[in-house]
């Protein structure tokens, strides 16, 4: 199993049609993974869940994580919108965590 050697949490919140997206592209991170879900949570659970289909084992301190703001937060709250009307979707938080894998580990 592989072992993360550091990693760095990235917390955005958009209407899916015109989330960006992330890279690592001239970073210097080796990977990275995304989550996305209706609340802050949600998204970070995706994320871990995601991480860990990759055979990667999460460290303890990234597992626990706090947020500086509530985990149920909707992604409107987030934004400080409640009209969803404009697109018809409601956006969503996507939690996306760049690492490096230890390949001596």
């Amino acid at each position: 199993m592989k072992q993360i050697a550091d990693y760095q949490i990235e917390i955005q919140a958009d209407f899916p049609e015109y989330w960006q997206g992330v890279g690592v592209s001239y970073t210097s991170w080796d990977h990275v993974i995304t989550g996305c879900g209706f609340t802050c949570g949600e998204a970070f659970d995706d994320c871990l869940e995601q991480i860990a289909m990759g055979d990667i084992e999460i460290p303890e301190d990234l597992e626990s994580h706090e947020f500086n703001f509530r985990k149920e937060m909707t992604a409107c709250d987030f934004m400080g919108t409640t009209d969803t009307t404009e697109n018809e979707e409601t956006p969503l938080f996507y939690v996306s965590v760049f690492f490096n894998i230890d390949y001596k580990a």
